[in-house]
């Protein structure tokens, strides 16, 4: 119950976000307005810390959201282009418009479709959200495309949550990212809830 509200609240705050986007003014006043930017911004930079990111690196988001926060915020941290990816045909259109609210268009592309669709697309990192599911099929996918490319040391991001945080979100198992070592683990600091895991094809 407590994850499904916490679920519901987050996706309610995402659309709500976009639409205060979309209103006339600056968009980054906006954006940095808003009560949570602070966590994404602290989030992306431990995660640029974390995994050596850096300028010309291309990141792929797996379950981006209706505002690709982190893809917004790696790009004015650093000029990171990214390709962010989710299912939701809604979703997506309100990220598309948002991007084009920064002028980010050829930054940041948004594209329809699960983790498949990283067989033909141009990325180095992959970052998986903590809200992607579901994971033990996202990283079979991830594991198969991985080996198919030849790419053993190419990283795979992804988020979840330990000790009193995992109350509002299922962690990410063992058992899910089957076939990956993780390389590292940063526990969250500061006001983000967010562990951030670093794993590579298994040997």
């Amino acid at each position: 119950m407590i994850r499904d509200y916490y679920n519901t609240f987050f996706s309610i705050h995402e659309v709500h976000l976009a639409e205060r986007l979309f209103a006339p003014g600056n968009p980054w006043e906006t954006f940095k307005s808003f009560p949570l930017y602070p966590r994404y911004e602290a989030l992306m930079k431990n995660q640029m810390e974390a995994n050596g990111i850096k300028a010309g690196t291309r990141m792929a988001f797996i379950g981006c959201g209706p505002v690709p926060s982190s893809l917004i915020i790696l790009n004015h941290l650093a000029g990171i282009r990214s390709v962010g990816l989710d299912i939701s045909e809604n979703a997506v259109d309100l990220s598309q418009r948002v991007i084009r609210c920064f002028g980010l268009e050829d930054q940041i592309e948004i594209v329809q479709g699960d983790e498949t669709l990283l067989a033909n697309l141009d990325w180095d990192v992959v970052l998986v959200a903590a809200m992607a599911d579901p994971k033990a099929r996202i990283f079979q996918n991830l594991r198969r495309i991985l080996q198919e490319k030849g790419r053993r040391d190419s990283l795979v991001v992804f988020r979840t949550y330990t000790g009193m945080r995992a109350i509002l979100h299922v962690p990410v198992s063992p058992a899910e990212t089957e076939g990956f070592r993780i390389v590292n683990t940063f526990l969250p600091m500061g006001r983000v809830n967010n562990t951030i895991v670093v794993a590579k094809l298994d040997d």
